[in-house]
């Protein structure tokens, strides 16, 4: 076997150590180097080995007899074993067994024999195996021979202290360390310590393993990303922790999260499905790397244990070597920019350290479902956004389970996928004794609980609602686990009495009970600073004691402090109770309420004008009630549309502070008064049009002093410029609407075009958002309603339907499409009604662009418009239809259609395809589809202009950070193509490596013919040992979203080509 000589030390082997995962051997020959003395032994048999193989029996008594300082802790650690009286069989405990194998002859002496053989048989195959020798082959023979009793050999053997061997042990992986036994005794003492050590050490998978990687300096200490994240430390994974009662408690009440109750085994695993799907996505990066950058979803129901089942996660992954950032449960807000920049510098440093490839394993960023309540546009966009950036993570978040994949589901940008099953709260009897069995064997006798009785709670925990039954059970266990006073009651009992008992005699108690309860409802902490110096001291007192029952607890963040109940179902549950407290109403000053939301809404009043309203650590809060409690929209919020007049009144109490500031409050107050001004009451007030006109003025100087805001703070603006230039053309589009509906048709157009102008402006940020597409598009559809002229509104009626086709290409969640095909068929309609589709088909026979570009979606698309159909599509027709335009009044609308209809009918025509791109590209100024950059870089590479397609490439690089939508290659794009067979296979060919210095795992090189413009590609994708300048690398090429990339032949298994 050959051995492969190595200088330093593989970080790897650090990991193998730490976790007791390494064995050591020492031949006769290594017990007898020159210039090694009996300390040096005793110090390496006093490190964290899995096992110890000792030839030299002697030397093994002298190490235990002479060894200073060592002798009395060797004795505590280590047993020797012999193999007599069945001695193998009893060790037990965490004490390291010696071997001493016997040096017996099968024939004269078979029992010493089988006992040397049953030893050998000890050897973990997964372990790495350290050898002491002096590297000659008889020396080895030992080592060689357990070797042939494991199946496949062993997997990793590191041989030191003499030469190199001819030949040796049989395994997977044979490394000559030119070290002596000293340095390995001090690097396995290192290892352990560096376990044990503060600093932020991570476990990473390498090309041989697992590596303990350092990025204590990839921390920024000014602005550290550990504040809103934490990290799973590899110490944390390689501890030895007992279960006990204390942590089944910390399991059950604990806020953060502590890793100790997962590596103690106490947590009841619901995980299988999940973690199965978790790590076949991420199997994925080793041969895409950050091109397999997605989000992965969890689908739970409220209350169903989805926390914990997300930490347990988290901690299964950060063991199997991908680093892990488990967003902390108090981060309210995060920041994108933080993430990409310690992404990078993780690399960096892990790429200094090692081979650990931290480029293509990606780093695991988990989000608990009140992450993804509170900062849903931050956590569904990440993903995406650091797969533009070429960051390699895999974003696993909890969103809201519904029964259909409907608009109520939460999606995020680019590629995701739900994982393993959906968790829900209701349980079966027989899972909660299960249940109650696992967790059984860590609790003293008077804790444990019956099967009887834990399925009696498993009942009782059970509950109907509006929307069916739902089950507390994992939200109410810790209550009655730990024998709360009165916790043999009913839950909604229970928490009546313990409410009562808080409750009384105190209106500021109630005022600050209630207030917490309805933030909490909505994953929200309330500020302490919120609330009046009574309120204050009352809440604080319930929270401190012990036997409150009702959960409430107070957090500390930055010095700032917060109160909450610990999941938004007790909250619930406790304003459902209030509801019947007439106490409590008349504390708000009521006698009764409707419902949850007249009762919140009240409590909301009080609290809105209060001037602690507008501090600091306040704000945030109020943002976020305005896009969740107190939101108006009649499609997502249809309860709080029907009070609109009501939330607009209260959010104009709020302090100036909050107006001066905030830009989310003034974009969603606008949202508010915009609606009500569309759809005012059925009241006397609202049939006057001043009324309606201040409510439009209002929201539009809202939003434009929301703009001013985030000019101001540049890159610390708060809303997206792109939402409020289309709020703001959406507000001045209904303006318009009512100012033509009164009488005022000049007042009416000046808006419009404001609105218009609006849009491009929103348009020029994102061209594929497909917010701004699918409003931009109806507003040319109202336009073209209200106009007169037939050629005019032909125009605006080609343009919309050109834009709400480009939202359903972009729309790569399929979100819209339902509504965009309703859009599109009304715009169709009206074409029909007022101009006639033979009149449009007479025009575009003669050229005419809007009408050809109208027919032409006809011949291409006949299923759309009609359910009836059996028409079959007429490509070829509809591309004839486009060629005939005139160049002269050809505009996008027909070039991008043409591309898109060329690609259809056949997708192999790379100069076909290409030609009106170029076309468009001479049209001037104009915000082109990403989709479409993308294909148009691609097919210049296809046709062999390299050079013009790496220019293009490298634009995107620089601007697909700004871009909303996703990009997916298609398939006869994947690789390049041999236009010797029309290109429809990938073309073979070779690369000349130019660069292996990059940092990180991609080297560089010139593909046969290109000239001078170079590739990436990964040389562990390759079957070659070593990979020099110079050398010749058969390959393909595959294009990515980053650009192309030189691949072994082989993958073309992975892609069609």
């Amino acid at each position: 076997m050959q051995y492969h000589t190595m200088s330093d030390p593989d970080p790897a082997w650090q990991s193998a150590i730490a976790d007791r995962n390494a064995v050591l051997w020492i031949t006769l020959g290594g017990a007898k180097l020159p210039g090694t003395s009996v300390d040096v032994y005793a110090r390496l048999l006093a490190q964290s080995w899995n096992s110890i193989y000792f030839e030299d029996g002697s030397l093994l008594d002298r190490c235990f007899a002479d060894a200073e300082n060592l002798a009395e802790e060797l004795s505590f650690k280590l047993r020797r074993l012999d193999g007599q009286d069945n001695e193998l069989a009893r060790l037990t405990g965490n004490r390291i067994g010696i071997y001493v194998p016997p040096l017996a002859d099968p024939v004269e002496d078979p029992a010493g024999f089988a006992t040397r053989l049953d030893m050998f048989r000890r050897v973990p195959q997964t372990s790495t195996v350290f050898v002491i020798s002096d590297g000659a082959a008889e020396d080895l023979s030992l080592v060689s021979q357990a070797s042939r009793m494991l199946p496949d050999g062993m997997r990793e053997v590191v041989i030191l202290g003499g030469k190199r061997p001819a030949e040796g042990p049989r395994a997977k992986r044979a490394v000559h360390w030119t070290a002596e036994a000293a340095t390995l005794a001090a690097f396995a003492r290192e290892a352990v310590e560096a376990a044990d050590s503060n600093e932020l050490r991570v476990r990473v998978r390498s090309g041989t393993g697992v590596a303990d990687v350092n990025l204590t300096k990839a921390l920024d200490l000014s602005y550290p990303i550990t504040d809103r994240f934490q990290i799973v430390r590899a110490a944390e994974l390689t501890a030895e922790v007992e279960a006990t009662e204390e942590l089944v408690q910390t399991l059950l009440t604990a806020t953060g999260f502590d890793t100790r109750p997962y590596a103690a085994g106490i947590v009841y695993n619901r995980n299988g499905a999940i973690l199965h799907d978790v790590r076949r996505a991420l199997k994925k990066f080793e041969r895409v790397g950050p091109e397999a950058t997605s989000t992965l979803w969890i689908d739970a129901e409220p209350a169903s244990g989805a926390t914990t089942a997300l930490r347990q996660l988290a901690f299964d992954l950060a063991r199997d070597g991908f680093p892990v950032l488990v967003a902390d449960p108090a981060t309210v807000d995060f920041d994108f920019q933080q993430v990409v920049a310690f992404l990078k510098s993780t690399r960096e440093v892990a790429t200094d350290q090692s081979d650990s490839r931290l480029g293509e394993y990606p780093w695991v960023i988990l989000f608990d479902a009140e992450h993804v309540a509170r900062s849903a546009e931050f956590v569904t966009g990440l993903a995406n956004g650091l797969r533009k950036r070429r960051q390699a993570a895999a974003v696993v978040a909890v969103r809201p389970h519904v029964l259909s994949d409907n608009s109520g589901r939460i999606k995020a940008s680019g590629p995701s996928t739900s994982l393993g099953h959906p968790l829900h709260n209701l349980i079966l009897q027989s899972e909660a004794e299960a249940f109650g069995e696992h967790l059984n064997k860590f609790l003293p006798l008077n804790r444990k609980r019956s099967s009887q009785e834990w399925g009696k709670f498993c009942r009782e925990a059970e509950r109907l609602t509006g929307t069916g039954k739902q089950s507390l059970f994992w939200v109410a266990i810790r209550f009655w686990l730990l024998r709360m006073p009165n916790a043999e009651e009913p839950l909604r009992q229970w928490l009546a009495r313990s409410l009562q008992v808080v409750l009384e005699g105190s209106e500021a108690r109630m005022m600050a009970v209630i207030a917490t309860a309805v933030l909490s409802r909505y994953r929200l902490p309330l500020p302490l600073r919120l609330l009046t110096p009574d309120e204050r001291v009352e809440i604080r007192d319930v929270a401190k004691r012990e036997a409150q029952g009702l959960g409430l607890r107070e957090l500390e963040e930055e010095r700032r402090s917060f109160i909450s109940f610990p999941h938004p179902m007790i909250a619930d549950e406790i304003l459902r109770i209030c509801l019947a407290e007439p106490a409590v109403l008349g504390s708000l000053g009521v006698s009764q309420c409707s419902g949850l939301l007249d009762l919140q809404l009240h409590v909301i009043e009080k609290l809105i004008p209060r001037d602690s309203m507008g501090y600091a650590e306040v704000i945030p809060i109020l943002e976020e009630l305005v896009t969740t409690a107190l939101r108006v929209d009649p499609r997502s919020a249809p309860s709080n549309y029907a009070e609109r007049e009501r939330i607009v009144l209260m959010l104009e109490l709020a302090p100036d502070s909050v107006f001066d500031s905030s830009e989310v409050f003034l974009h969603h107050l606008a949202i508010s008064r915009r609606h009500l001004a569309a759809d005012p009451p059925p009241t006397a007030f609202w049939e006057d049009p001043a009324a309606v006109c201040e409510q439009l003025e209002l929201a539009e100087s809202h939003l434009k002093e929301a703009i001013d805001l985030g000019l101001d703070r540049e890159n610390e603006s708060q809303e997206k410029p792109l939402n409020l230039y289309v709020s703001l053309a959406l507000t001045l589009a209904v303006r318009a609407e009512f100012e033509r509906k009164i009488g005022r048709s000049d007042e009416g157009d000046r808006f419009a075009e404001s609105a218009q102008a609006r849009y491009l402006q929103a348009q020029a940020i994102d061209p594929d958002n497909t917010y701004v597409l699918e409003n931009y598009a109806r507003l040319k559809i109202r336009q073209a309603r209200e106009t007169t002229e037939s050629s005019e509104r032909l125009e605006l009626l080609a343009d919309a339907i050109s834009l709400l086709d480009w939202e359903m290409a972009v729309d790569d969640r399929n979100d819209r499409e339902e509504v965009a095909l309703e859009e599109m068929v009304r715009a169709y309609s009206m074409l029909e009604h007022d101009t006639g589709l033979a009149s449009v088909r007479a025009l575009a026979s003669t050229g005419a662009e809007a009408a050809s570009v109208v027919i032409a979606r006809l011949l291409a698309y006949p299923d759309r418009f009609s359910n009836q159909t059996q028409e079959e599509p007429r490509l070829k027709e509809a591309i004839d239809l486009l060629k005939r335009i005139d160049p002269a009044t050809a505009s996008w609308r027909s070039r991008i259609l043409l591309h898109e209809l060329q690609a259809l009918n056949d997708p192999y025509g790379f100069a076909a395809r290409l030609e009106p791109l170029e076309e468009l590209d001479a049209l001037g100024e104009f915000p082109w589809p990403l989709k479409l950059l993308y294909e148009r870089a691609i097919l210049l590479y296809q046709l062999g202009e390299h050079k013009r397609g790496s220019e293009h490439f490298q634009i995107l690089r620089d601007s697909i950070s700004s871009r909303s939508s996703a990009v997916f290659i298609p398939d006869e794009l994947r690789f390049l193509a041999d236009p010797r067979d029309e290109f429809r296979s990938a073309l073979l060919t070779s690369l000349r490596v130019t660069k292996t210095t990059d940092a990180g795992s991609s080297y560089r090189g010139i593909p046969e013919g290109w000239g001078s413009t170079e590739v990436t590609f990964r040389p562990y994708l390759f079957p070659r040992q070593n990979i020099r300048r110079n050398d010749d690398l058969d390959c393909i090429i595959q294009f990515t979203t980053f650009g192309p990339q030189a691949v072994p032949r082989s993958e073309i298994q992975y892609g069609k080509a």
